[in-house]
């Protein structure tokens, strides 16, 4: 199942850009009134399926974020 995860991830990470970009801005009040807030989720929410399945730790947007903006 790795390689279906290797191939999700760098969607995961171009979302994530993007999201992350947007969210910056200052526009937005909370995550999911980002543009790209949903199409991360999405993504996210697959990756962690195939994560459980090999019982490996999941992704959690919220950590993403305050690893990239910290």
């Amino acid at each position: 199942m790795d390689h279906a995860l290797d191939n999700l991830m760098p969607y995961v990470e171009l979302y994530f850009s993007m999201f992350i970009d947007d969210w910056k801005t200052g526009k937005y009040e909370k995550y999911s009134d980002c543009p790209g807030y949903d199409g991360l989720k999405a993504l996210v929410d697959a990756a962690n399926k195939i994560l459980k399945y090999m019982d490996e730790d999941t992704l959690k947007i919220r950590k993403m974020i305050e690893k990239e903006v910290m």
